[in-house]
């Protein structure tokens, strides 16, 4: 019989069910156009959503881009972490 999950854990495993269909969603659309520069890319675009990320939660703003609210950054930021991973194994 396996352990009870805390809430933590499942809590967490609905946003990473999350993270990855958005991440295939994405790649519908942009193919695997990130491989193109590899884990230097990943980690640019890594870079790019941890700003944003923290630009506007420190400073409490409110996203212009109203399509793109501080969960979508966080969401994109787990998903470039990945796609990061992923070039470092070379896969």
């Amino acid at each position: 019989m396996s352990p009870i999950k805390p809430q933590t854990v499942l809590d967490a495993e609905e946003i990473v069910k999350e993270c990855l269909k958005l991440l295939e969603q994405k790649n519908i659309d942009y193919g695997d156009s990130w491989r193109r520069y590899g884990a230097n890319g990943a980690f640019i675009r890594l870079s790019d959503k941890f700003f944003r990320l923290e630009h506007l939660y420190w400073n409490k703003k409110e996203p212009v881009v109203d399509t793109e609210k501080l969960e979508d950054t966080a969401r994109d930021l787990i998903n470039y972490a990945i796609l990061f991973l992923v070039a470092l194994q070379g896969k």
